[in-house]
């Protein structure tokens, strides 16, 4: 009998499987079920992100793919690290009010997105080895739009 973990694992891969064939609807149900389960704090977070990502991307469904992104986002504010994480909810978030046309949680979003970007390399600086969400031309690659916003 497969574990828990397992059967999380195999949704994942077979929802993105299908996200990349085209079958975005059927992929959807796979992120669906898989948060049916109960996971860890970050898996949960990455499995709303991916779904909100699908639904913002080729559904009408903007109201539920803002509702997994404001669940994403409390679930990473409570994590010790994660970053990138972090900043790419806040980044799809921010995506998703602009959809609705909510300018001034869009700005939040993405300030706050900034901010967090902006701490992490402060607390990054003097370590040898930096990860990619740590460096100056990550941010402006991730963040640059806001300026257009």
């Amino acid at each position: 009998m497969a574990t828990a973990a397992e059967v999380q694992g195999t949704l994942q891969l077979l929802a993105s499987r299908l996200a990349a064939d085209g079958h975005y609807l059927q992929a959807v149900k796979c992120y669906t079920a898989i948060l049916r389960q109960s996971m860890l704090p970050a898996d949960e977070a990455t499995a709303r992100l991916q779904l909100a990502q699908l639904l913002l991307e080729h559904t009408q469904n903007l109201p539920d793919a803002k509702q997994h992104l404001q669940k994403a986002d409390m679930l990473v504010a409570q994590l010790p690290g994660q970053p990138l994480l972090k900043c790419e909810v806040l980044a799809q978030l921010g995506r998703a009010h602009k959809c609705l046309a909510e300018t001034s949680f869009q700005r939040q979003c993405y300030s706050k997105g900034l901010e967090l970007c902006q701490q992490h390399i402060s607390s990054s600086r003097g370590h040898i080895r930096q990860s990619s969400c740590c460096q100056p031309a990550a941010i402006v690659a991730c963040w640059g739009w806001l300026l257009t916003c």
